[in-house]
């Protein structure tokens, strides 16, 4: 299958993604065909391998030949989809027959601009920074700089444009796209606009605001968001009343997979159909999916979803070739948590948010998403997670992959408050400030020393990461959404 390419030349080195004083944004692996230029010819979907056949092929994602990186000086950046009328009655039955306990979750609010002091605490009393800074590669303009002029950049170089007049506290990066939201709750994009990821016209690497629009198209300018994730090709943000607005798409094997049934493309930032009625209170997204929170506990899923037929393959990143996820249609991994999808149904059925069913009552109090792989903690400590498991970064003891939620123990029995998970790896944080990381250990991805990483097994249960200078019960935050950095 062609890979995803640009008019831009394409740059010799992959960025390596940095942070400057706050948590790395998130940058998902992209095992779906890489996307062209609209002016190029569509690629045709891919034949089925021949029976008994494990050595698929399959294009290069755009998170894994560029990488690239945004900061925001002196910010926490937070833990961070139109009309079918069905969608909203696929989804309430579920919410009839499921109740769950305890008081409903607020709405979060925009993090404050500060510095990040000693052991990573942030100082809200010194004077706001509200920087952003970008790295890496630049192919589509995803850094905010002219591709024609700046191919890529190995040092940290302030984003110009309209970011660069305000005061920015959140970052999100898709896979050639870029999201930040400024202190006054306004979202600005830029980057590769080939499938509307930005959700707005204009140069697409100048970063410019986006203005929201009702389902109906009127603009909505006064809208505040308070927080923002990407896919590969599209853009989520949650306002400050607990509405999620979207734009671009999802992708799947085949290609564009499409935004909701009957639409391609969302090329406008408006709410995304089927959650609305609902109030999400926390987003999280994988390459081609988004898990959403609700303030009454449930959670809900929506993107590409498995498909019997379907056999994955993603990028090593200890040895940058591919390799086979799944070799059969019962490996592949499931990343929606559900088993709505089956040859009887159309594939864009898995574009309407629907629950997903968790075998405990107290409820969802925070999720996390990244590549196929999703985790969900419950109000009584429970932590529960589903999709790929192939490098043991579901922290079950065994890399099988998960098709539906199941019980973690072990994050479970450590206490985990906080989870970031990668393509490969994860990241849990207990309630007593303490690290621990499990999956693909191969690059140092795990932080766990030499001599772990040199041998290149998996580790399929969580190990305590020696952190210094972090006193212990202090807390501190965690991001590991790339395959680089910890």
């Amino acid at each position: 299958m062609p890979p995803r390419t640009s008019s831009r030349r394409p740059v010799a080195r992959r960025g390596v993604t940095k942070t400057k004083d706050v948590v790395a944004p998130p940058s998902p692996m992209a095992t779906t065909p890489a996307r062209t230029k609209r002016s190029a010819p569509a690629a045709s979907p891919p034949a089925s391998p021949a029976a008994g056949s494990t050595d698929v092929t399959m294009a290069t994602p755009a998170s894994e030949r560029k990488r690239q990186a945004v900061s925001v000086a002196g910010s926490a950046v937070p833990n961070v989809f139109p009309v079918r009328p069905p969608t909203t009655q696929a989804v309430r039955p579920a919410l009839r027959r499921r109740k769950t306990s305890g008081d409903l979750l607020p709405v979060p609010t925009l993090p404050t601009p500060g510095f990040l002091g000693p052991k990573g605490v942030l100082d809200t009393t010194r004077p706001a920074g509200g920087i952003t800074f970008a790295m890496g590669g630049n192919m589509a303009g995803e850094l905010g700089l002219d591709p024609d002029v700046i191919q890529e950049k190995m040092r940290p170089a302030m984003v110009g444009g309209q970011v660069a007049k305000v005061k920015a506290v959140a970052v999100a990066v898709g896979g050639m796209h870029t999201v930040a939201i400024s202190d006054e709750g306004k979202l600005y994009s830029w980057g590769c606009n080939d499938e509307h990821a930005l959700g707005r016209a204009g140069t697409e690497w100048d970063p410019e605001v986006v203005i929201p629009h009702s389902l109906d198209g009127t603009p909505e300018p006064d809208l505040k968001f308070v927080q923002a994730v990407c896919t590969d090709s599209a853009s989520f943000a949650l306002t400050s009343e607990g509405v999620v607005y979207g734009c671009g798409t999802f992708r799947n094997l085949e290609g564009v997979l499409g935004f909701q049934p009957n639409e391609k493309f969302r090329k406008e930032l408006k709410p995304v159909d089927s959650l609305v009625g609902l109030t999400v209170v926390s987003l999280a997204s994988g390459l081609n999916h988004i898990v959403a929170l609700t303030n009454d506990r449930r959670v809900y899923t929506l993107g590409a979803g498995k498909r019997q037929e379907h056999i994955a393959v993603s990028i090593d990143p200890s040895t940058e070739t591919l390799a086979t996820i799944a070799s059969n249609e019962n490996s592949v991994p499931n990343p929606l948590g559900r088993l709505s999808l089956s040859r009887s149904r159309p594939a864009d059925s898995s574009l309407i948010a629907e629950p997903v069913y968790l075998k405990n009552r107290s409820g969802a109090v925070a999720i996390a998403s990244g590549g196929f792989s999703s985790f969900v903690i419950c109000a009584d400590g429970n932590v529960f997670g589903w999709g790929l498991n192939r490098s043991g970064q579901l922290g079950l003891g065994d890399t099988e992959n998960r098709d539906t939620p199941v019980h973690i123990p072990s994050l479970t029995e450590i206490g985990v408050q906080q989870i970031a998970t990668g393509n490969f790896h994860t990241l849990a944080l207990d309630k007593a400030g303490k690290v621990f990381s499990f999956g693909q250990a191969t690059g140092g991805l795990l932080g766990l020393g030499d001599e772990v990483a040199k041998a290149g097994e998996d580790i399929s249960e969580p190990r305590p990461v020696d952190i210094d200078d972090v006193a212990e019960g202090e807390t501190i935050l965690v991001d590991g959404k790339t395959d680089s950095h910890l």
